[in-house]
Protein backbone atom coordinates (compact mmCIF):
# COMPACT_ATOMS: atom_id res chain seq x y z
CA UNK A 1 0.00 0.00 0.00
CA UNK A 2 2.96 1.90 0.90
CA UNK A 3 5.40 1.70 -2.26
CA UNK A 4 3.33 0.38 -4.94
CA UNK A 5 4.42 3.79 -6.84
CA UNK A 6 7.74 3.00 -6.46
CA UNK A 7 9.77 1.60 -9.40
CA UNK A 8 11.77 -1.57 -9.28
CA UNK A 9 13.55 -3.81 -11.01
CA UNK A 10 11.17 -6.45 -11.86
CA UNK A 11 10.65 -10.17 -11.24
CA UNK A 12 13.28 -10.48 -13.44
CA UNK A 13 15.82 -8.12 -11.92
CA UNK A 14 16.72 -6.31 -13.99
CA UNK A 15 20.20 -5.28 -13.90
CA UNK A 16 20.15 -1.94 -15.51
CA UNK A 17 17.78 0.50 -14.22
CA UNK A 18 14.27 0.53 -11.69
CA UNK A 19 11.34 0.81 -14.15
CA UNK A 20 7.52 0.74 -13.32
CA UNK A 21 7.12 -2.74 -14.15
CA UNK A 22 3.12 -4.10 -14.90
CA UNK A 23 4.00 -7.54 -12.97
CA UNK A 24 4.77 -5.81 -9.48
CA UNK A 25 1.79 -3.70 -9.73
CA UNK A 26 0.04 -6.41 -10.04
CA UNK A 27 1.45 -8.72 -7.49
CA UNK A 28 1.00 -5.40 -4.95
CA UNK A 29 -2.91 -5.48 -6.35
CA UNK A 30 -2.67 -9.00 -5.07
CA UNK A 31 -1.30 -8.86 -1.73
CA UNK A 32 -4.00 -5.73 -1.20
CA UNK A 33 -6.89 -7.93 -2.57
CA UNK A 34 -6.49 -10.93 -0.88
CA UNK A 35 -6.31 -8.73 2.49
CA UNK A 36 -9.45 -7.78 1.55
CA UNK A 37 -10.51 -10.97 1.70
CA UNK A 38 -8.48 -12.18 4.84
CA UNK A 39 -9.68 -8.89 6.91
CA UNK A 40 -12.30 -10.68 8.40
CA UNK A 41 -9.81 -13.11 10.38
CA UNK A 42 -7.57 -10.22 10.97
CA UNK A 43 -9.08 -8.46 13.96
CA UNK A 44 -8.33 -4.89 14.85
CA UNK A 45 -4.52 -4.95 12.36
CA UNK A 46 -7.49 -4.83 9.77
CA UNK A 47 -7.88 -2.03 7.85
CA UNK A 48 -10.07 -3.20 4.37
CA UNK A 49 -11.28 -0.01 3.47
CA UNK A 50 -8.04 1.38 2.74
CA UNK A 51 -6.64 -1.47 1.07
CA UNK A 52 -9.64 -1.59 -1.38
CA UNK A 53 -9.38 1.85 -1.91
CA UNK A 54 -5.41 1.30 -3.03
CA UNK A 55 -6.14 -1.72 -4.62
CA UNK A 56 -8.68 -0.74 -6.83
CA UNK A 57 -6.56 2.57 -7.43
CA UNK A 58 -3.50 0.18 -8.68
CA UNK A 59 -5.92 -1.53 -11.05
CA UNK A 60 -6.90 1.29 -12.65
CA UNK A 61 -3.50 2.45 -13.02
CA UNK A 62 -2.42 -0.81 -14.64
CA UNK A 63 -5.56 -0.96 -17.31
CA UNK A 64 -4.38 2.13 -17.95
CA UNK A 65 -0.97 2.93 -17.77
CA UNK A 66 0.32 -0.96 -18.95
CA UNK A 67 -1.90 -1.34 -22.00
CA UNK A 68 0.16 -0.23 -25.46
CA UNK A 69 -2.04 0.82 -28.06
CA UNK A 70 0.69 0.74 -30.62
CA UNK A 71 1.49 -3.04 -29.85
CA UNK A 72 -2.25 -4.66 -28.80
CA UNK A 73 -0.73 -5.57 -25.70
CA UNK A 74 -0.41 -5.20 -22.19
CA UNK A 75 3.84 -4.88 -22.46
CA UNK A 76 6.57 -5.31 -19.01
CA UNK A 77 7.16 -1.78 -18.19
CA UNK A 78 4.73 1.28 -18.40
CA UNK A 79 5.32 3.32 -21.47
CA UNK A 80 7.58 0.22 -23.08
CA UNK A 81 6.77 -1.36 -26.20
CA UNK A 82 8.58 -4.57 -25.36
CA UNK A 83 6.20 -7.24 -24.70
CA UNK A 84 7.21 -9.69 -21.69
CA UNK A 85 5.67 -12.92 -21.02
CA UNK A 86 4.90 -11.79 -17.24
CA UNK A 87 1.71 -10.21 -18.40
CA UNK A 88 0.47 -13.90 -18.65
CA UNK A 89 0.32 -14.06 -14.74
CA UNK A 90 -2.87 -11.30 -14.97
CA UNK A 91 -5.53 -14.35 -15.47
CA UNK A 92 -3.63 -16.48 -13.12
CA UNK A 93 -3.95 -14.33 -10.32
CA UNK A 94 -7.34 -13.23 -10.91
CA UNK A 95 -6.66 -9.92 -11.72
CA UNK A 96 -8.50 -10.15 -15.37
CA UNK A 97 -10.31 -12.94 -16.83
CA UNK A 98 -8.68 -14.45 -20.01
CA UNK A 99 -11.46 -13.77 -22.01
CA UNK A 100 -11.02 -9.89 -21.83
CA UNK A 101 -10.61 -8.82 -25.45
CA UNK A 102 -7.23 -6.69 -24.10
CA UNK A 103 -6.39 -9.35 -22.82
CA UNK A 104 -6.92 -12.23 -25.05
CA UNK A 105 -4.88 -9.70 -27.82
CA UNK A 106 -2.14 -10.21 -25.42
CA UNK A 107 -1.88 -13.99 -25.28
CA UNK A 108 -2.38 -13.81 -28.92
CA UNK A 109 0.74 -11.30 -29.21
CA UNK A 110 2.66 -13.16 -26.51
CA UNK A 111 2.15 -16.66 -27.97
CA UNK A 112 3.09 -15.10 -31.69
CA UNK A 113 6.22 -12.90 -30.59
CA UNK A 114 7.55 -14.90 -27.67
CA UNK A 115 6.54 -18.23 -28.43
CA UNK A 116 9.51 -20.67 -30.38
CA UNK A 117 6.59 -22.91 -31.89
CA UNK A 118 7.88 -25.87 -29.88
CA UNK A 119 6.26 -25.45 -26.83
CA UNK A 120 8.28 -23.24 -25.55
CA UNK A 121 7.93 -19.19 -24.59
CA UNK A 122 11.06 -16.21 -23.84
CA UNK A 123 10.64 -14.03 -21.29
CA UNK A 124 11.24 -10.92 -23.55
CA UNK A 125 11.86 -10.56 -27.32
CA UNK A 126 15.77 -10.83 -26.96
CA UNK A 127 15.92 -13.59 -24.26
CA UNK A 128 18.57 -15.96 -25.26
CA UNK A 129 16.94 -19.05 -23.83
CA UNK A 130 13.30 -19.97 -23.76
CA UNK A 131 11.62 -20.01 -19.44
CA UNK A 132 10.00 -22.64 -18.82
CA UNK A 133 7.52 -21.21 -16.57
CA UNK A 134 6.70 -18.99 -18.89
CA UNK A 135 5.34 -21.86 -21.80
CA UNK A 136 3.18 -23.40 -18.15
CA UNK A 137 1.73 -20.04 -18.09
CA UNK A 138 0.93 -19.81 -21.47
CA UNK A 139 -1.03 -23.12 -21.11
CA UNK A 140 -2.76 -22.12 -18.02
CA UNK A 141 -3.98 -18.90 -20.24
CA UNK A 142 -5.08 -21.00 -23.28
CA UNK A 143 -6.87 -23.27 -21.14
CA UNK A 144 -8.77 -20.03 -19.60
CA UNK A 145 -9.37 -18.37 -22.82
CA UNK A 146 -11.51 -21.12 -23.66
CA UNK A 147 -8.69 -23.02 -25.58
CA UNK A 148 -8.33 -26.45 -23.67
CA UNK A 149 -6.89 -28.73 -26.45
CA UNK A 150 -4.50 -25.79 -27.72
CA UNK A 151 -3.57 -25.60 -24.38
CA UNK A 152 -2.94 -29.28 -23.72
CA UNK A 153 -1.25 -29.62 -27.26
CA UNK A 154 1.71 -26.70 -25.78
CA UNK A 155 1.60 -28.51 -23.05
CA UNK A 156 2.35 -31.79 -24.50
CA UNK A 157 4.99 -30.18 -26.24
CA UNK A 158 6.78 -28.18 -23.01
CA UNK A 159 6.92 -31.38 -21.69
CA UNK A 160 9.43 -33.13 -23.88
CA UNK A 161 12.15 -30.92 -22.52
CA UNK A 162 12.85 -32.77 -19.49
CA UNK A 163 15.87 -34.26 -19.26
CA UNK A 164 16.49 -38.34 -18.59
CA UNK A 165 14.80 -38.67 -15.54
CA UNK A 166 12.02 -36.25 -16.11
CA UNK A 167 13.19 -33.28 -14.30
CA UNK A 168 13.39 -29.64 -16.04
CA UNK A 169 15.70 -26.52 -15.29
CA UNK A 170 15.12 -22.90 -15.88
CA UNK A 171 15.69 -22.55 -19.15
CA UNK A 172 15.91 -24.24 -22.65
CA UNK A 173 18.07 -23.31 -25.65
CA UNK A 174 15.16 -23.51 -28.46
CA UNK A 175 18.01 -24.29 -30.87
CA UNK A 176 20.08 -26.80 -28.88
CA UNK A 177 17.29 -28.02 -26.77
CA UNK A 178 20.00 -28.16 -24.20
CA UNK A 179 18.54 -27.24 -20.59
CA UNK A 180 19.97 -23.92 -19.50
CA UNK A 181 19.96 -22.47 -15.73
CA UNK A 182 19.65 -23.53 -12.58
CA UNK A 183 18.66 -27.38 -13.03
CA UNK A 184 16.47 -28.55 -11.42
CA UNK A 185 14.31 -25.63 -11.09
CA UNK A 186 11.33 -25.16 -8.83
CA UNK A 187 9.49 -22.32 -10.68
CA UNK A 188 9.60 -24.80 -13.75
CA UNK A 189 8.20 -28.06 -11.71
CA UNK A 190 5.61 -25.85 -9.80
CA UNK A 191 4.64 -24.81 -13.61
CA UNK A 192 4.36 -27.44 -14.70
CA UNK A 193 2.02 -28.95 -11.56
CA UNK A 194 -0.28 -25.79 -12.14
CA UNK A 195 -0.88 -26.42 -15.74
CA UNK A 196 -1.54 -29.99 -15.42
CA UNK A 197 -3.99 -29.02 -12.61
CA UNK A 198 -5.51 -26.28 -15.07
CA UNK A 199 -5.65 -28.82 -18.01
CA UNK A 200 -7.46 -31.11 -15.50
CA UNK A 201 -9.69 -28.71 -13.83
CA UNK A 202 -10.11 -25.74 -16.02
CA UNK A 203 -12.03 -23.86 -12.85
CA UNK A 204 -9.57 -24.32 -10.33
CA UNK A 205 -8.76 -21.83 -8.75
Amino acid sequence: AGTWRLPDRGMWEARDAERHHLSSKVFCWVALDRAVELAPRLGERADPARWAAIRDEIRATVLRAGWNEQVGAYTGVFGSAELDASALLLPLVRFLPATDPRMRATIAAVERELGTGDGLVRRWPTDPAAFLMCSFWLVECLVLAGEPERGRALFERAVTHANDVGLFSEQVDPVSGAQVGNTPQALSHIGLISAAWRLTDPATD
